[in-house]
């Protein structure tokens, strides 16, 4: 991943943690988590959103 890739992940990441008032850190972990699994950041963002919808 780019710098600039890894800077909008973590704006990404940011605003999803207010939008779902989660905790930036646990959306990081998420985040984390995706990205050992996935290269693909469309992937890696559907993966997050699908973890935090589920609790």
């Amino acid at each position: 991943m780019t710098t600039k890739q890894i800077n909008h992940m973590a704006a990404w990441a940011s605003e999803v943690a207010d939008a779902h008032n989660k905790s930036i850190t646990y959306v990081l972990m998420k985040l984390h988590e995706a990205m050992t699994q996935y290269r693909d950041i469309e992937h890696i963002k559907s993966y997050v959103l699908k973890e935090l919808n589920e609790v």
